[in-house]
């Protein structure tokens, strides 16, 4: 079974891979810019305080919540059994 989750939503921990991001102009292009693209494995590294640190392709970055919830993950298998 597949579960899609808003990235805002990834625990500490977990893993997925990025399946929508919004398509509007200037934000799509600075999304894009930091690798923010469908089919990019992100992984949640912190929460904090309406901010999250996430990591993927070899960087790490920080993200509003507010940001990150127009961002749809696909859970890894097996984050799904946790």
């Amino acid at each position: 079974m597949t579960i899609n989750i808003p990235m805002n939503n990834l625990k500490e921990g977990q893993s997925g891979v990025i399946i929508s991001v919004p398509s509007d102009g200037l934000v799509y292009g600075r999304l894009s810019d930091l690798g923010i693209v469908k089919g990019t494995s992100v992984k949640c590294v912190r929460k904090k305080r309406g901010t999250a640190a996430y990591s993927l392709r070899q960087t790490v970055f920080a993200m509003r919540e507010s940001d990150a919830e127009n961002i749809i993950i696909q859970l890894s298998e097996a984050e799904e059994n946790d």
